[in-house]
This record gives structure tokens, sequence and C-alpha cells, in this order.
């Protein structure tokens, strides 16, 4: 099915507007009333255009009768739709009838290279859930570890570097038993050699992100290096790592990631379902984030929730 007859289809839905039953209840709109008949309407659209996942994100109210759900679908044949739902409600005597309609309509098929990132990414997810147990192990040795240093006295001005000793071991917790499959993940995104510019600098990112935490100082033990500094007097020539490097690395850890949330950003706006956008960064991926999604459905509705 080609796209501009998809987008003729989806036009033409729009048009016939769900009716409510009519009722004799309070004017205003509610929303329990409104994500019904909202639903039903995005249901339509499984059965007549193969959407295999659509979401309805929360709705904004305009005026006492009338909720607007921002709208997404995704076909078998990789179409993108986004829309507006408009359900409103119409009071004439004693009688309210509540309507839904489709507006502001755009259908575009989901480009090649988007869809590869997004492949890959659910690949890594794959692969990372692997390796949970590991992980949360490596966690619970953080977890001890931070318990054992709560009586520990730090000087205000040591704080910041006692933290990053915490901070370095929760990342090392979260990288180390993955990094074979990060490493595969990486290698793939930079072998795709895709001419996106937003996307070919989130694979640079990638690459350059896992270069700095592959740099991090081995911080296994964080309790037992801040005691040892202690024991020290907090010294600067005793600092049990290169704080001045490590904050480097940080700073530098962050720009990557900001430019790979944009181009998570453009996966998302092209039609990526959500859990494989956000489990393109960073944190989503080593956190194993999920998208905290409004309504949802499709034929395949193990696409709308995966991640």
């Amino acid at each position: 099915m080609t796209k501009r007859l998809m987008l003729a289809m989806l036009c033409a839905a729009a048009m016939l507007a769900l009716g409510g039953v009519a009722t004799a209840e309070a004017k205003t709109l509610s929303y329990g009333d409104a994500k019904v008949l909202a639903k039903k309407l995005a249901q339509k659209q499984v059965r007549g255009r193969k959407v295999v996942s659509f979401h309805l994100q929360q709705p904004s109210r305009i005026g006492s009768t009338t909720l607007v759900f921002p709208y997404d679908d995704r076909t078998k044949d990789d179409v993108f739709c986004t829309a507006l739902v408009v359900v409103k409600s119409t009071t004439s005597g004693r009688f309210t009838t509540i309507k839904a309609r489709f507006t502001k309509v755009k259908c575009n098929g989901i480009p090649s290279e988007v869809l590869r990132f997004e492949a890959l990414t659910r690949r890594a997810q794959r692969d990372l859930r692997t390796n949970t147990a590991a992980t949360v192990d490596a966690l619970d040795q953080v977890k001890r570890s931070t318990r054992a240093c709560r009586t520990v006295k730090v000087p205000k001005t040591r704080l910041r570097d006692g933290q990053a000793l915490f901070d370095i071991a929760l990342v090392e917790a979260l990288e180390r038993p993955n990094d074979a499959a990060v490493g595969n993940f990486v290698a793939s995104l930079v072998d795709a050699d895709v001419s996106n510019p937003t996307l070919a600098a989130g694979a640079a990112a990638w690459a350059d992100y896992l270069a700095t935490v592959r740099e991090l100082p081995d911080v296994s033990n964080p309790c037992a290096l801040l005691k040892q500094w202690r024991s020290a007097g907090y010294a600067s020539a005793a600092a049990p790592i290169d704080f001045a490097a490590y904050r480097a690395l940080d700073r530098r850890a962050g720009r990557d990631s900001r430019t790979i949330e944009k181009a998570a950003s453009l996966m998302l706006r092209r039609g990526v379902f959500p859990n494989a956008s956000i489990g393109f960064t960073t944190d989503g991926l080593l956190l194993q984030v999920g998208a905290k999604l409004g309504i949802t459905g499709g034929a395949d509705k193990a696409k709308a929730v995966l991640g």
C-alpha cells in the first residue's frame, strides 16, 4: 500500500466521527468518556490500515467540552502517521452527544536509515537483557559499598570528589557487565555509515561515550577508596584518583549524551517505536528505561511496549 493511499484512508476515517450515546450527564466532558471514544477511533485504524502500533498521549483540554489527544501510529508497511484526535461534547437541552475525529493528519514512510538504527537498538536491548543478573550483582556491590560509608564524614571541600567515586562505581556497574554488548552495538552503528547527519553524529557520539567510560579509573569499591583517603587526611596528594581528569571525561560524556539524545529524538519523530528511541540513549540502554506511554494498541502490541 502506498504512502499516498495510506494518508487518504486516514483522512477518510477522520471525517467519520464516532457518535456518543445521548445522555443526561453533566455538560463538562470527562476524561474517561473522551478516552473511550478516542481509543475506539484509534482502533478503527488497526482494522482498516494494518496498524501495528498506535499511541494516544495525555490530552489537553480546550474549554469544558473538548479534549485533544496527540496521536501517532505505525503500519505494517512502516508508514508513520501523526494527528490530533479531537473529542468534543455537544449539549442540546437535556441530551449530550460526544464525537471524536482526526485532524492535522501527516503520514510519511520511515527512512531506511532510521529503521536500521532501530533494529540495531532493539538487538542491543535484547543482548543487554541477557546480562541482567551480572548487572544486578554489580549494582548490589555498589549499594553495599554505599551503605558501608554512611557514617564517613567528608569535609565540604571534598564532598564533590567523594561523590564522584560513587558516581564512577555506578556507571561501571552498569557498563562493565555489558561492555561486549555495548561494544557490538557501537561498532554496528559506526559500520552503518548513515548519511543523515544527526544519526551519523549520534553514532560517533556513542563511540566516544563508550571510549570515555572505558577510560574511567577502576572504582569497584568506592567506600574503601574513600576511607583510605580519609586516613590520609583527604590530602590532594593522596587522592584515590585524578579527579580533574575524571571531570574532563564527565564533561565529554555529557556532550556525547546530548548528541545521542538528539539522534534519539529524530528517530522518535520519524516513527521509531518509543522504547527503541529511548533505548538508543545512554541512560535508556544501560538502565533499560521504558517509555511512559498513554493509551496504546495495535495489531502487534508487543512492539508498542518493547524495551
